[in-house]
């Protein structure tokens, strides 16, 4: 079966796009589209009523993947054609875009998932968790020209989670461990790819300094002089970072920071772009954000299991029907270490990667 695009505005479903583009990315809150179509209203005066702000869903084979609002809307006319572009983004791109107004604006002892939905619900968001979230905040406040998205962020951080969208609403979680049906195979199902490996800001030794406040049992230079050191085995040469931790810090905390600084640097400094013709595997499943993947390309030293972060789903006349995957390693997204209880481990090894 083919794939297929629909709009649905106003109870209607528009279909026979001759142009369609559709990311959803597991570090974007807000997944987007635009489509055209070209002739689609020959013998009509009117082109079709889609207009700014409607409200509107973008499915692809029958699976709602944007649930949101048209954000523009560009009809063109010529002697030759008529041409209708729409594009939007999930109702999650109010988050992005809007202050978070709330009087007051902090909570005390409040629990993550209560305060996501404290900040989504005048927007008319939900939220839904699929992780533990930690303990409650004992106070939380929203800073001063703070998005609601920005806030929600800054209290995620804080408990080693990841917020995403998840069409249209607010999904909590972290990298998922669950595998994609298909592997991707040089020769098989891979019609492009491209790598990015880039060393410039991974670094042999870090170190994060910090202090915190002298208690009865912690004083003096041990609350003054907190350290904690981690070792990239994959750099050879002599590169030192030195970082200064943000809040209060104590040993444990530091160490943590310091392994996380070396294990994410080293994920994020490779990542790779995979084309595959259609929006399905083989199973009939879409292609989608947050499933591991078994890659094996030898032409990027490509050789193992990645996390699929980013899907694009495109369709045009010249390319046909592809889909287009960004993959990281997993450990790419490990929350960054912000209190005592989010810990970090492991090393700063490659994993499924061969460097040049």
């Amino acid at each position: 079966m083919a794939d297929t695009l629909t709009l649905t505005v106003g109870g209607r479903i528009y279909s026979g796009w001759t142009s369609a583009d559709v990311t959803r990315d597991l570090e974007a809150v807000a997944g987007g589209f635009q489509i055209g179509v070209t002739d689609r209203w020959v013998g009509q005066t009117e082109p079709w009523p889609i207009r700014r702000g409607d409200a509107c869903r973008v499915a692809v084979n029958g699976e709602t993947l944007i649930d949101g609002y048209v954000d523009g809307v560009s009809p063109s006319i010529d002697g030759q054609s008529k041409t209708l572009t729409v594009k939007g983004r999930d109702r999650t791109g109010d988050l992005v875009d809007c202050s978070a107004l709330h009087n007051p604006a902090e909570w005390h002892n409040i629990g993550l998932e209560r305060l996501v939905r404290v900040l989504c619900e005048p927007f008319g968001i939900e939220v839904t968790r699929e992780v533990d979230v930690g303990a409650p905040f004992p106070r939380f406040a929203v800073q001063p020209g703070e998005t609601a998205w920005e806030a929600i962020e800054r209290a995620c951080r804080l408990r080693a989670v990841l917020a995403t969208g998840h069409a249209g609403g607010v999904l909590i979680t972290r990298a998922g461990d669950q595998r994609a049906a298909d592997d991707l195979v040089w020769g098989e199902n891979i019609e492009a790819a491209s790598a990015e490996l880039d060393m410039s800001r991974r670094f042999s030794h870090y170190t994060v300094q910090g202090q915190n406040v002298g208690t009865d049992t912690a004083w003096g230079e041990a609350a003054a002089e907190i350290e904690g050191a981690a070792r990239d085995a994959g750099v050879p040469r002599y590169r030192p970072l030195m970082v200064m931790a943000e809040g209060a810090a104590d040993g444990g905390n530091a160490q943590q920071r310091a392994e996380w600084e070396a294990i994410v640097r080293a994920a994020r400094s490779s990542t790779a772009s995979v084309t595959v013709t259609g929006w399905t595997q083989r199973n009939g499943e879409l292609w989608r954000p947050n499933r591991r993947v078994r890659i094996s390309c030898a032409w990027l030293r490509l050789e193992g299991e990645m996390l699929i972060t980013a899907v694009t789903y495109r369709q045009d006349d010249q390319a046909g029907t592809t889909a287009t995957l960004k993959l990281q390693r997993p450990d790419a997204l490990t929350p960054k270490p912000e209190v005592p209880d989010a810990a970090t481990s492991g090393s700063g090894e490659d994993v499924g990667l061969n460097d040049w």
